[in-house]
């Protein structure tokens, strides 16, 4: 059985680092090529993101923008994330990607910007 989870999970993250790599903006490779997955077999998760800080161009947030509204993205919590069965809805997983990407980078901005208003 947990050979079976495991798989299961390495295919997950495979997925999800395609479908990430294909969202990523078209004029950012480096974005692109530092988007990775890795999988945690404790706690039977995989996790998919990128080292890099999130200094996004204005066109590469309107891009996400149109992305995250071709389709209802998932919940964070929503558990079919983890279900991984090759029927997820493909438009609906790069919104959900688009998504997070977008709430980090504002949640970044505006923590940058609190701090700038502190000196």
């Amino acid at each position: 059985m947990h050979e079976a989870v495991e798989l299961a999970l390495t295919r997950v993250g495979i997925q999800a680092e395609g479908y990430a790599k294909k969202l990523a903006p078209e004029d950012t490779e480096r974005l692109r090529n530092s988007i990775a997955w890795k999988l945690d077999t404790r706690a039977q998760e995989v996790y998919i993101g990128t080292n890099m800080e999130h200094n996004l161009s204005k066109s590469e947030i309107e891009e996400l923008k149109a992305i995250a509204s071709k389709a209802v993205p998932y919940s964070e919590n929503d558990p079919i994330l983890g279900e991984y069965d090759g029927e997820l809805d493909s438009d609906r997983v790069a919104a959900s990607f688009a998504k997070r990407i977008l709430d980090e980078y504002y949640a970044e901005q505006r923590q940058g910007e609190a701090e700038n208003g502190k000196r």
